[in-house]
Order: C-alpha cells, then sequence, then structure tokens
C-alpha cells in the first residue's frame, strides 16, 4: 500500500486522511451492492442479502465519521 509523505515522513493527518478515503470507498461499494442484489434477485433469500449488504454500508458509514471525529481531535486527550 502507498502512503502518502510530508517531508519523507507518514503523518497522522495524512494517515487519517487515507483511511477516510477507503471507507467512503468500501461504503459505497457495499451500497451499490445492496442495491444491486435487492434490484436483481426475486427471493426472500436476496432480500435478506441486500438489507445485510446496506447494514454492512451504515457501519462503515458510523466507522468513518467516528474516525473523522477522532481526526478532529475531539476524541483525543
Amino acid at each position: 500500500m502507498h502512503y502518502e509523505t510530508l517531508g519523507g515522513q507518514v503523518t497522522q493527518g495524512l494517515n487519517f486522511s487515507k483511511m477516510i478515503d477507503l471507507l467512503r470507498e468500501l461504503q459505497e461499494a457495499t451500497a451499490l451492492q445492496g442495491h444491486l442484489v435487492r434490484a436483481q434477485g426475486n427471493s426472500s433469500k436476496d432480500n435478506a442479502l441486500a438489507d445485510g449488504w446496506l447494514c454492512i454500508s451504515e457501519n462503515l458509514k458510523m466507522m468513518e465519521r467516528f474516525i473523522t471525529t477522532m481526526a478532529q481531535g475531539k476524541l483525543i486527550q
């Protein structure tokens, strides 16, 4: 994995930014997967699987918000 550096040093800010970007991208992909499964399926199993993907998407969104809060220094003492 490639890490951005500032003066040859990996910084917390750059690392937080990378984590948030990756989580946001994964959140969008899991939400899309949930919608695709629901649109292409027609059984109760497909609906349950779609709900599972959408729940994962929501959990990733909560994680991204938590990390954003940490990056802003609100949870770090």
